[in-house]
């Protein structure tokens, strides 16, 4: 079984965005988006908390932090098309290198979604320590109005196809829920990091966010995240 003295919570903030420039670093509430998910991981005493960052600028943040560990990411896995799994084992063997330590449970909290709760991020790290699962991430539900089954893919010649072949009409009764990945929050264990590029494992599991959270792609969104969070009693934001 994990504990938190063997789990290690990474912040990846790659320094480019090409949606928002510095999004890492734009703020809600007074503090940066990467702050705010290092106030997350701090919560957890006993844990490892990693900044890992390509970017001199968003690694000040850690300076802040003296118990948070600044971990410079080189450029070739801070690509556009660089992995989680890239970003993630880069800092496990950067922390198991420098601090003695073996971890044994990893934690990514990703700056762009500062509506994860800490009891979410809890939940999560109970059902990896207690093997019953070998990876959790956090979801939303899509809505049935846009299920995969009702996609559209608009072809080379100009015809219309469902992405999802169907012979018969789809009802919406005949639509079973499916879910996205929202970014508050994915535990998995040392084995599915280093040997899944999925980062799921043999046995995932979901927990389903609260309603009403915020994921940072656009200038909007940041106004709808000052109008949806408040910071909560322990200093983290909380939806209002």
């Amino acid at each position: 079984m994990g504990n938190l003295e063997t789990t290690l919570f990474v912040v990846p903030a790659r320094g480019g965005s090409k949606g928002i420039p510095n999004k890492n670093l734009r703020e809600i509430h007074g503090k940066s988006l990467t702050e705010w998910a290092l106030i997350v991981a701090r919560q957890f005493g006993g844990a490892r908390v990693a900044l890992s960052s390509d970017s001199d600028e968003i690694l000040a943040v850690a300076d802040r932090h003296p118990s948070v560990i600044g971990i410079k990411r080189p450029d070739e896995i801070s690509k556009d098309t660089s992995t989680d799994q890239e970003a993630l084992s880069h800092a496990l063997h950067h922390v198991e290198s420098t601090q003695g330590l073996c971890i044994e449970t990893i934690v990514m909290l990703q700056p762009t979604a500062p509506s994860r709760s800490v009891q979410l991020v809890q939940r999560a790290l109970e059902i990896v320590f207690s093997e019953e699962a070998s990876a959790v991430w956090s979801v939303d539900e899509v809505d049935l109005k846009v299920h995969a089954r009702k996609q559209l893919t608009l072809e080379d010649s100009g015809e219309l196809r469902l992405t999802i072949p169907s012979r018969v009409p789809l009802r919406r009764q005949d639509l079973s829920m499916t879910y996205v990945r929202n970014g508050e929050c994915y535990a998995l264990s040392r084995d599915v990091l280093l040997g899944d590029p999925l980062l799921l494992g043999p046995n995932a599991r979901m927990l389903l966010s609260q309603p009403g959270g915020v994921n940072i792609d656009t200038p909007q969104d940041l106004i709808r995240a000052e109008e949806k969070l408040k910071i909560g009693p322990d200093g983290s934001l909380v939806r209002r």
